[in-house]
């Protein structure tokens, strides 16, 4: 038996919808989107742009997100990771603030110091001989860290909360590690503590007490508290105001800040 041929002169059914258009931050700018490419980051995170988000003439609208961060999403969709470089470009822009001489260079140096001089507690051991091992380094080497474009601090916390929101578990180790790399590595300036405690508020606003990302910034606050090594962390207000709003940075803390 075969199929009826359709009457002359009908329409045949327009084929259903590959992909929708997204109306992106506060000035809506468009993308074009498979559908399928939400899928492919987590049935969550398609779920909640598919359905929750509003739409206006058959497009969605979704204020609260960024073109930088869309971008990044669609490069980890298709390649499991993403580009954000982690060296500062001297050729575009030269880097003009100071360099301290090590140990007081970078977190991980300074870390590296006292494990040296003074008695770290276990898990401060194991903390920073995990980061070590992920770097490729031992604890006996001395990091020469770069100079690191500290501006994709925020970046690296937005794509982080996005993916455990949403879960999308290996967007979330990745932008971890990413974060956690450009802490350790980047170098104690002004301008690097001001950056670090504004990722500091963001994460703290936006997870739970026992979120990875949250817990790993308090065990770095640990290793750093005293204002020894980082004066211009313990006088910037927004510690103050972070130690004001949250007892667990408080309670580690409150002396340094206090006194510096």
């Amino acid at each position: 038996m075969s199929a009826a041929n359709p009457q002359a002169g009908t329409m045949a059914a327009p084929p259903p919808l590959t992909s929708v258009v997204i109306l992106i931050g506060e000035n809506e700018v468009p993308f074009q989107v498979p559908f399928i490419c939400f899928g492919h980051l987590s049935q969550q995170y398609a779920y909640y742009v598919l359905n929750m988000l509003p739409r206006r003439n058959g497009c969605i609208v979704y204020r609260d997100m960024n073109q930088s961060i869309f971008h990044i999403l669609g490069q980890f969709q298709y390649h499991r990771g993403y580009d954000v470089p982690l060296v500062w470009d001297q050729s575009v822009s030269p880097y003009q603030e100071e360099r301290r001489v090590a140990p007081a260079d970078s977190i991980i140096n300074w870390v590296k110091h006292k494990w040296e001089i003074f008695a770290l507690s276990y898990d401060a051991r194991d903390y920073y001989s995990w980061f070590m091992e992920y770097l490729g380094l031992t604890t006996t080497q001395n990091p020469d860290p770069p100079t690191v474009d500290i501006s994709c601090l925020i970046t690296h916390a937005q794509l982080y909360i996005l993916a455990t929101t949403h879960n999308i578990p290996d967007l979330a180790r990745l932008a971890l590690i990413k974060l956690l790399t450009v802490i350790f590595l980047a170098h104690a300036t002004t301008r690097f503590a001001d950056d670090f405690l504004d990722m500091l508020l963001y994460v703290y606003a936006n997870t739970g007490r026992c979120d990875a990302l949250r817990v790993s910034l308090w065990q770095i606050l640990l290793l750093i508290a005293d204002g020894e090594f980082w004066p211009e962390l313990y006088a910037n207000p927004k510690l103050r105001q972070a130690a004001s709003m949250y007892e667990e940075i408080a309670f580690e803390l409150g002396h340094a800040v206090v006194t510096n």
